[in-house]
């Protein structure tokens, strides 16, 4: 046959990887491109583990990743692979377009293959990694998350004897005030558990009553952490103790929560992750 008439496909399909190795090529340029140009280590941790579980699904089903799409799809995946590829080398800062780029080269790669239903897990798990800072954003307007952890705090210091008063988001003692701001607030770590949510619900076969549970158990597990950090918080800047206070709010003893939240949480994966899927609400 001759080579001019073979259909465009024959051309992707002499190798079977193809697919696989531009996503594996694509998700290490995005995580290099935050390595160099971002800040937040946290970010770059988040999508690490993301695009990680994204990369786990698709060698998963590596054998069945075939090159079928038609040539309106290989026209529009491509603009969205090149889109990335060009942006990347031009305008590699810290943005926007730099957190879509994992959901752009995947669905330009799934509408490649074919077959973007087969890949929505793997496109769910690629929105989430640039969906940390809207979900911050939407969050603030729907959840008055700081004036909840000043409220959460004062009622934990109460109870454990200190004079304490609330106006707003300030948590005041006789000797000093904190203001919990945004940033103070939990956001990141309630979306990381929410995250964890997702990823777990993709990977592990679950009851639907199951599901709608995990998201709540993340939501309050890390906002009750935070909101014993903010009490701690307090309670140093009234004492003026200002390397403590600085030591669990912006060093290592702020990672220490979030550790804490996510070993716990982690528990709680596994106990689902034990049990028959009809098991826990069935009635009998």
């Amino acid at each position: 046959m001759n080579r001019a008439a073979l259909p465009l496909t024959a051309y992707f399909q002499d190798s079977k990887y193809w697919l696989f190795s531009t996503a594996i090529t694509l998700m290490c340029l995005h995580l290099t491109l935050l390595w160099k140009v971002s800040s937040n280590f946290d970010y770059l941790s988040i999508s690490l583990l993301f695009e990680g579980t994204a990369l786990y699904l698709l060698y998963q089903k590596r054998d069945q990743i075939q090159v079928e799409g038609g040539p309106l799809a290989y026209l529009i995946g491509l603009t969205l692979i090149g889109l990335v590829l060009m942006r990347a080398l031009f305008n590699p800062w810290f943005g926007p377009f730099l957190q879509i780029t994992p959901f752009l080269g995947g669905l330009g790669l799934a509408l490649i293959a074919g077959k973007p239903r087969q890949y929505w897990r793997e496109l769910v798990i690629f929105a989430l990694v640039g969906g940390q800072i809207p979900f911050s954003g939407f969050i603030l307007k729907v959840v008055n998350i700081p004036v909840h952890a000043a409220q959460f705090s004062t009622f934990l210091l109460w109870y454990l004897g200190y004079p304490v008063t609330r106006q707003g988001a300030n948590v005041a003692l006789p000797t000093g005030s904190i203001l919990v701001n945004p940033g103070c607030a939990g956001i990141d770590i309630i979306y990381v558990l929410l995250g964890l949510t997702v990823l777990f619900v993709l990977l592990v076969p679950l009851d639907w009553r199951y599901r709608l549970i995990l998201p709540g158990i993340a939501y309050l597990l890390a906002f009750t952490v935070n909101g014993v950090r903010v009490a701690l918080l307090a309670v140093l800047q009234a004492s003026g103790d200002k390397l403590a206070f600085e030591y669990w709010h912006m060093g290592d003893g702020a990672s220490l929560f979030s550790i804490v939240s996510l070993v716990g949480f982690g528990w709680v994966l596994r106990y689902f992750a034990r049990l028959e899927p009809p098991s826990l609400l069935k009635t009998p």
